[in-house]
């Protein structure tokens, strides 16, 4: 599985890379904001699921989510964000969010919100 990182904070980036890494997972992308990942997905990009935080400079995640579903990109999507008000939740889910995990991250939330979106890999099915 292909996956593409989009935050801010490099920190966040590193630790969710490993995380992900050690699941078996591959981090293909890693970008900090949404105008990176606008741009990577022009000049080729493909992956199997982007993981993007919210808050952002320059291009924050609502508006990347708004500008590939506007693009017809239908790339699964999971926002991070330690926004817990079920109206930006909703904002969210109406821009075309397929899944979001509240910070701070839980490891077995974030596994849980991937397989969810995306399938559980055949390498990793129990």
């Amino acid at each position: 599985m292909r996956i593409m990182l989009v935050d801010d904070d490099a920190r966040m980036r590193q630790v969710l890379r490993a995380l992900l890494e050690a699941a078996g997972l591959r981090v293909t992308h890693e970008l900090g904001d949404g105008a990176e990942a606008l741009a990577a997905f022009r000049d080729g990009a493909t992956v199997d699921v982007i993981i993007t935080d919210c808050a952002m400079p320059r291009m924050d995640g609502i508006c990347l989510v708004t500008a590939l579903r506007s693009a017809g990109n239908p790339t699964p999507i999971i926002m991070l964000s330690g926004e817990h008000d079920p109206a930006f939740i909703i904002r969210a889910i109406k821009a075309g969010v397929n899944n979001y995990v509240p910070k701070p991250i839980h490891p077995e939330a974030l596994f849980e919100k991937i397989w969810q979106t995306v399938g559980m890999p055949d390498s990793l099915a129990v």
